[in-house]
């Protein structure tokens, strides 16, 4: 999936749901920190994790990603489709 997609759906998600309609962002930097912003927490990140199968078609290991992988959406992309995981 090409960057520039993966982003605009990630983002389009995040921005969707109504609880971060309080924090009144409108776009979202990719190496902006999800959670410091409140757009994911350790119950939205479950959420998060399901859209992210359902995009890129293929089960996410969650043990064998660190949850700082979840940080940015840059740090998904690289972690997520191009493989590139945190260590």
């Amino acid at each position: 999936m090409e960057r520039q997609i993966f982003l605009k759906e990630v983002e389009s998600f995040l921005l969707s749901d109504e609880s971060n309609k309080e924090h009144n962002i409108s776009s979202i930097d990719p190496s902006a920190n999800l959670w410091d912003l409140g757009l994911v927490d350790s119950f939205r990140i479950m959420e998060l994790i399901l859209f992210l199968e359902d995009i890129l078609g293929k089960e996410i290991n969650v043990e064998s990603n660190f949850i700082r992988n979840f940080h940015t959406m840059d740090l998904m992309y690289e972690s997520l489709v191009l493989d590139k995981p945190l260590v």
